[in-house]
């Protein structure tokens, strides 16, 4: 029993312990014992092969149950290799990104995730440059920095960020994570709401994972429990953490990458800068039509894509890398603020509408209807999820002050002639689909 333990231990590296918890090699990364029983398979396995050496061995239930006990004092403590950020396990190997070879697998490299397919460099997925086009609406610097922090999170390196998917609903953030956690051991990703870290046991559940995604999030701030937890995960400070029906707790660095996911702005209950400047944000403006294949349909059309997928995000990475890790687009995307979010009131979204929808023209000819323009400024807010619009009256005051320059006069409309005289401002006219007809 001692031997076979030794064996599977010290020598071999089959059973190893990491944070106080042992943990089993499957022949290409290390997962977690939570249950002894699931082992006892293998455990019984190799008895098996060792009753035919030893010809006083036998291979009972109870002589199992005495070796897993010897394992969990014999396991010797393990932690991630120096290495790791270069490292990435695949299905056929693990891809070294120094010098961008496949290694062989090997016990004694404590890695507990993967990416579920095969490396194979040099292949092109053309429906997902199609997706991303659609989805960045042919931005090619954000673009880039999508596939940066796509593919930043298939690595095992720390950037210490937190990566916010913003913008309006049905914009494709929620696939384009669902689709990457896919591509990892399920083990190695975990889904929650941010203000669950209230809970006594959450923390414990981020433990060894290498995504944590929160989606869906929705318009409430985050409490000051959930932004020191997001900030601690992203900082890969020292965790503590309790599980259910233990005594005592535990302690774990997290070297987890965290994705956001809202339609609206991502913002503390309390101020903190040190939490905005984690913030890199990836917007998300373009709503998809109704007629946009369903995420089901797009899985299938892209599991023939994977492996290119993943290479060009890894390219991606690279190029990050090479540029000391400042993301494309700078600091720029992120002071992004959705305008259905939380933090843009209605005088700003009052702004907007006038800066992204009406054109100062100064001739008498463009005028448009006081009427008109409200109804506009209406479809706008809407369009952007903003349903807490100025009133009538409000709007007409405020459009006052910003046309102050303008001539505001009395039109009969073209279609109802034989109506009265309405307000309008001439010198405007509406560039955007929200124009109404006269």
């Amino acid at each position: 029993i001692r031997l076979i333990s030794c064996v599977l231990t010290q020598h071999l590296s089959i059973f190893v312990r990491h944070d106080n918890f042992l943990y089993v090699y499957n022949g290409k990364i290390y997962g977690k014992i939570l249950d002894p029983a699931t082992v006892y398979p293998m455990i019984r396995e190799i008895c098996e092969h060792a009753a035919t050496l030893l010809e006083t061995f036998q291979c009972t239930a109870r002589i199992v149950e005495r070796i897993y006990a010897e394992i969990e004092q014999t396991a010797i403590a393990v932690d991630y290799p120096a290495d790791i950020h270069n490292l990435i396990v695949f299905q056929n190997g693990i891809l070294n990104l120094t010098t961008m070879q496949l290694e062989p697998f090997m016990t004694g490299r404590f890695i507990t995730n993967m990416i579920m397919v095969d490396w194979v460099p040099g292949n092109d997925c053309p429906r997902f440059h199609e997706l991303l086009q659609v989805y960045t609406q042919g931005d090619a610097v954000l673009k880039e920095r999508l596939l940066e922090a796509l593919g930043i999170c298939l690595t095992n390196d720390i950037v210490k960020k937190i990566i916010c998917f913003l913008g309006v609903s049905h914009s494709g953030k929620s696939f384009l994570v669902n689709f990457l956690m896919d591509m990892i051991n399920p083990e190695a990703v975990h889904v929650l709401q941010p203000n669950d870290f209230e809970r006594q046991f959450a923390t414990s559940q981020i433990h060894e994972k290498c995504i944590i995604a929160c989606m869906d999030m929705e318009a409430a701030p985050l409490n000051p429990r959930a932004t020191a937890t997001l900030k601690n995960i992203s900082g890969h400070d020292r965790i503590n953490f309790e599980l259910k029906h233990a005594n005592g707790g535990h302690t774990f660095v997290s070297r987890a990458h965290v994705i956001l996911c809202s339609n609206y702005n991502i913002v503390p209950q309390k101020e903190d800068a040190a939490f905005e400047m984690r913030k890199l944000v990836v917007p998300f403006d373009h709503r998809l039509n109704e007629e946009a294949v369903s995420q089901e349909e797009l899985i299938q059309t892209l599991e023939s894509e994977k492996s290119a997928i993943v290479y060009l995000l890894i390219q991606a990475v690279l190029r990050l890398r090479a540029r000391n890790y400042v993301f494309s687009g700078g600091t720029d995307y992120d002071h992004y603020v959705p305008m259905n979010g939380i933090g843009v009131p209605k005088e700003v979204c009052f702004q907007l509408f006038f800066e992204q929808c009406c054109q100062i023209t100064g001739l008498e000819t463009d005028y448009v209807f006081t009427r008109d323009l409200y109804q506009a400024y209406m479809a706008f807010c809407k369009e952007h999820l903003q349903n807490d619009f100025l009133c009538y009256n409000a709007f007409s005051k405020l459009a006052s002050k910003q046309l102050s320059n303008l001539q505001h006069g009395r039109k009969y409309r073209v279609d109802h002639p034989e109506g009265n005289a309405e307000s309008c401002y001439l010198g405007i006219q509406m560039i955007t689909s929200f124009r109404a007809t006269e």
